[in-house]
């Protein structure tokens, strides 16, 4: 018992020291190839010589991001605006206004005429604009340009084109005269106008 005792702890120990051997030479092979691998490197920092896949990485990555800084975001339209694609009769009776005819028309709304600056409140694509002279509406690439503001008139031009606009009450608001007053207003009240003479 004692015998294979011995050889059992004999062979082991030949195991070990031959695993032992082993792991030595192939840190010492690594070891060798670490320090062959930085000497190598260390050679082409001196001379200059770079990765060229290393640069052309590098090179990528700088004219991405040279394009994102330059990229400009802006919106010619709202992309909130679902009456661009929803026109069902049903949805957009929900909106005060907004029926096939007025969705499309541009309509004046209101003039602001000063010395200065004059300004008109135009409705347009469900939307409404502040526009002075020189100002741009409609759909592109044709859009009208405001060649004058004047009291309850605006003056529009697209080449030859020349679109004059009155003011105009909102669709919702003829509505409510109609229920309020009949058809053309016929139930209008009607109001009288005196002249009386200021007493001392």
């Amino acid at each position: 018992m004692k015998g294979r005792d011995k050889l059992f702890f004999t062979l082991l120990s030949f195991l070990l020291i031959i695993v032992i051997i082993v792991v030595g030479i192939k840190t010492r092979d690594s070891d060798r190839q670490l320090k062959r691998w930085e000497a190598e490197i260390q050679a082409r920092q001196e001379r200059g010589v770079e990765d060229p896949q290393l640069r052309e990485t590098v090179d990528k990555l700088e004219v991405a991001l040279q394009a994102r800084i330059l990229e400009i975001f802006s919106l010619e339209e709202d992309p909130l605006y679902l009456i661009r694609v929803i026109t069902a009769k049903k949805f957009l009776g929900g909106f005060s206004g907004l029926d096939g005819r007025s969705e499309t028309k541009m309509r004046l709304s209101a003039t602001l005429v000063g010395e200065g600056k004059s300004y008109a409140l135009m409705n347009f694509m469900g939307r409404t604009h502040m526009l002075s002279i020189g100002d741009k509406i409609g759909r592109p690439p044709s859009k009208y340009r405001v060649a004058a503001i004047s009291n309850n008139e605006i003056v529009l031009k697209r080449g030859n084109e020349v679109l004059v606009l009155p003011t105009e009450k909102a669709p919702d608001t003829l509505a409510e005269e109609e229920r309020l007053y009949g058809e053309n207003g016929k139930n209008l009240p009607i109001i009288e106008v005196r002249e009386v003479p200021a007493s001392n």
